[in-house]
Parts: structure tokens; C-alpha cells; sequence
């Protein structure tokens, strides 16, 4: 019963860091420019220090490493996927998750996605504005 016990803890430890994760995520996407590009440098070091910490906290108790590791890995994963899933519906244009149909664009030939972004533009921001800006 304590290899249950240490993993649900260690997995609760897990979706603590990947919320870390997540709201890092947010903060540094919505300032722009050199904090978008370290959005994915600072998701893996905080990951990375994570298991770390879990490898070394798992070899001092007097538990199961194993059920440490695996509980860390469960809860960092599985929460990262649904906070990061819930981010790109939020983010997407329209509200949506973007989808490999609505990627290959409009159907007249010319490759652009008015239909996904409800035939706004994109500014040098990054952000859709209508056309008339």
C-alpha cells in the first residue's frame, strides 16, 4: 500500500510542477518577443530539475525509488498534455485546436487560412486584425 501512497504522492508533486509549467507558459507568451523564443528552454529546465529532484528525493526515502519516479513522470505528463491542450484552445484562432484540414487553407489556391481566422489578417505582432488596419 505505500507504493500507492508514494506514487500518488509523487504524482501530485508532478501536477504541481506542470502547472509551474504551465502559468510560466502564459506569463512569458504574453510578454512577446524574446520570451516567446524561451518558452520551450524554460518547460525543460523546469521539467528536468523536476525529475532531478524526484530521483534524489526517491533514493533518500525509505520508499520505493521506482514508485517515486513513476508517480513524478505520470503527474508532470499527463497534466502538462491537458494544460497545454486547454492553452492551444484558447489561443487558436477562433477558439478552436487547430486541425490539419483547416491548416491547408481555403480552397482557392492561394494557401492562406481566411476561413480559420475569420478573414482577418495577420499583424507584425503576431496578433489577427481586420483587413481595413
Amino acid at each position: 500500500m505505500d507504493i500507492f501512497l508514494t506514487g500518488a504522492a509523487a504524482a501530485a508533486a508532478g501536477a504541481a510542477a506542470a502547472f509551474l509549467n504551465y502559468r510560466l507558459t502564459v506569463f512569458l507568451m504574453n510578454r512577446g518577443g524574446a520570451g516567446q523564443t524561451a518558452v520551450s528552454f524554460v518547460r525543460q529546465l523546469v521539467n528536468i530539475a523536476f525529475l532531478v529532484l524526484a530521483f534524489f528525493i526517491g533514493k533518500a526515502l525509505p520508499f520505493s525509488q521506482t514508485a517515486v519516479l513513476v508517480g513524478a513522470v505520470i503527474g508532470l505528463t499527463g497534466c502538462s498534455t491537458v494544460l497545454l491542450l486547454t492553452l492551444a484552445k484558447k489561443t487558436a484562432p477562433g477558439g478552436a485546436a487547430p486541425s490539419a484540414e483547416k491548416a491547408e487553407g481555403d480552397g482557392d489556391g492561394d494557401g492562406d487560412v481566411e476561413k480559420e481566422n475569420g478573414g482577418k489578417e495577420e499583424g507584425e505582432d503576431g496578433r489577427f486584425h481586420d483587413g481595413d488596419r
